[in-house]
Parts: C-alpha cells; sequence; structure tokens
C-alpha cells in the first residue's frame, strides 16, 4: 500500500512529508506504544488499551504450491495434516493464527522451515520445500509467472484483518488526520 498511498498524499496534500517505516508487527506495535510513529497497519489489535484500532480490511490466506505441481482450486485446512511446511516462525502473527487453525482442527503444523520473510517463504515453496499459507496478494506475480499456484481453502476460507492503528490519549495533527484520510481512501 505504500506506494499507493504515496501517491494519493502527494497529490492531495503535497506539503506533507511521508516517512514510512516497514518492520514486523512486533516492532511496528512497540513503536507506535512509544510515539515513535504515528499510525500503523498491524494484522491485530494491540494489547495496550491507549491505541485506537480501526478495521481497514480483511484479507484472504491461500496454501500456496510449486507452480508446476499444479494444484486443488480449493482444499480443507485439514488435508495438510503431516504436510511439512515452510512457515513464518511463531513469533510471526501469520503463523500465530496458523496455529490457532490447526489447533482447532487438533493438530499442529508440520514444519519443513520457518522462516520470517514472504519472498524467501514464496522462493522455498516454489523450490519444492513445501506448500505455505499466506495473503493472496502475496503472490499473485509469481502464480501469473507460474512459479506458484494456489489453493484456496474451503468454506468459510482463512482470513486476517488488517487494522489502522494510531496512538490515543494525544494531540493529533492535521497532517497525521490527512494520512489517516489519504490511507483509509487508498485501502478501501
Amino acid at each position: 500500500v505504500s506506494l499507493p498511498l504515496i501517491l494519493a498524499a502527494r497529490e492531495r496534500f503535497p506539503r506533507i512529508t511521508l516517512n514510512i517505516r516497514e518492520a514486523m508487527s512486533g516492532f511496528v506495535g512497540d513503536w507506535l506504544s512509544e510515539g515513535k510513529v504515528d499510525l500503523a497497519v498491524l494484522y491485530s489489535r494491540s494489547k495496550d488499551k491507549r491505541i485506537l484500532s480501526e478495521l481497514l480490511l480483511e484479507e484472504e490466506l491461500v496454501v500456496l504450491w510449486p507452480g508446476e505441481a499444479g494444484c486443488l482450486p480449493v482444499m480443507s485446512l485439514g488435508d495438510l495434516e503431516k504436510v511439512p511446511m515452510v512457515l513464518p516462525s511463531g513469533a510471526h502473527g501469520l503463523r500465530v493464527l496458523i496455529d490457532s487453525e490447526f489447533q482447532a482442527l487438533g493438530f499442529a503444523p508440520e514444519i519443513a522451515m520457518e522462516i520470517d520473510s514472504f519472498n524467501n517463504i514464496k522462493r522455498l515453496v516454489a523450490a519444492g520445500f513445501g506448500p505455505s499459507i499466506l495473503p493472496l496478494y502475496a503472490v499473485t506475480e509469481e502464480v501469473a509467472a507460474g512459479t506458484l499456484c494456489v489453493s484456496r481453502i474451503a468454506a468459510p476460507g482463512l482470513w486476517r484483518g488488517a487494522h489502522l492503528m494510531s496512538p490515543g490519549g494525544r494531540p493529533v495533527t492535521r497532517a497525521v488526520e490527512a494520512v489517516h484520510t489519504v490511507l483509509r481512501d487508498v485501502i478501501l
């Protein structure tokens, strides 16, 4: 969302200078709590009661397979029992969600490899190290190129929310309000 946000903000508010920082959610959440950033997009709500949160969108998660292997258009998460997978580490919010979903089905994911990088997960899946679960938006280029294929997860699917967060209880500048509005407009 960075490039569309930058373009929209520059067009509507050319005198506002954006400073976009990217990191794992835990770091970004800490920056928000410490007042080092004014707005954050995170995949889980903050436990800090001073942080304001609004749901921006829900994104679909899909199962990735090597492109040449082909894949089922739709599958159950239960079909992944005992299948070695390439997943983010346990500290990653996506992994927490995956573990929770698998636990509800009565098993834990089998791990082929843990790595906290979407790009490297995609490369490892394409190289045959095992399937993974990532957001659909994150794999569209690889699917179009044929290096990956995706299986959607049977109804109700697997989704995660992206939340726009800001610190409560402190003054909000007009620039932050403007960027907040532009970000919502770009995403919605």
